[in-house]
């Protein structure tokens, strides 16, 4: 079967249906220019995992894109006691700085925590960011998050990227992959601490992903018949919203 092929910022893209459709950097579109100038390349460190996992490629997704989780998900492993006090009663705990909805894709801008600043924040020399990366210019900022319709996001801070994949397998059964990438490491500290956000990030994705096999439980029960998404998680009802609309077209 004949494919078309195109890269853009190192990643290769494959198109099972060459003669439809715009080309990928049409497609791409604002993912695109917001990632102009960002040295992939200068960092060529990498870790990377992938697992069979009992849910809908969906939920992977969602658990990728949605921010509101963090402090309840992930309050032992990615926050110290005394900033969990500092939120406690906060209406909106854990707020991106920015969130852009552009068909189809999604991006938003993420602060930082103190487990995430040390664990990243020592990883290797910083890099030169482009004006399309934390567009805010933020000293709070940890990461911004690509969400590339249909199942590929790409996270991009100082000191790492990386990217998460989810293949749907059968209807309840996605395999998830995600790969991490760091500067070369200059001395024994910052490769220590690459070795130490590694793993920490692998237990980090273990949390979510225990979530998403208890979710899809829940779904196939058919306790609960909709899922009410607010505000805080717009980036994930505008992925729903494209799936319908790519589904019933």
């Amino acid at each position: 079967m004949p494919v078309a092929c195109d890269t853009a910022h190192g990643f290769i893209f494959v198109k099972l249906d060459p003669g439809r459709g715009e080309g990928l950097r049409d497609y791409l579109g604002e993912s695109y220019r917001k990632l102009v100038g960002y040295p992939f390349d200068a960092m060529p460190t990498r870790f990377s995992w992938h697992a069979e996992i009992r849910c809908n490629w969906k939920l992977l997704v969602d658990s990728v894109q949605d921010i509101y989780h963090g402090i309840f998900l992930h309050q032992r492993s990615t926050y110290r006691q005394d900033e969990l006090s500092g939120l406690a009663g906060q209406r909106s705990p854990q707020r991106p700085f920015a969130v852009e909805l552009y068909y189809p894709h999604r991006w938003f801008s993420f602060p930082r925590t103190s487990q995430r600043h040390h664990l990243y924040g020592a990883a290797g020399r910083p890099v030169a960011l482009p004006p399309g990366v934390n567009p805010t210019r933020s000293d709070n900022w940890a990461w911004d998050g690509h969400m590339i319709f249909p199942n590929l996001a790409i996270l991009v801070g100082s000191t790492f990227w990386i990217t998460m994949t989810a293949w749907p397998l059968e209807v309840d059964r996605s395999l998830f992959e995600m790969s991490m990438y760091y500067p070369e490491a200059e001395n024994a500290g910052q490769r220590f601490y690459q070795e130490f956000g590694k793993c920490t990030l692998r237990d980090i994705t273990l949390e979510d992903l225990s979530v998403c096999e208890a979710t899809q439980s829940v779904l196939a029960s058919g306790a609960r018949t909709h899922f009410n998404l607010q505000d805080q998680e717009i980036v994930i009802r505008h992925g729903h919203k494209v799936v319908r609309d790519w589904v019933g077209a």
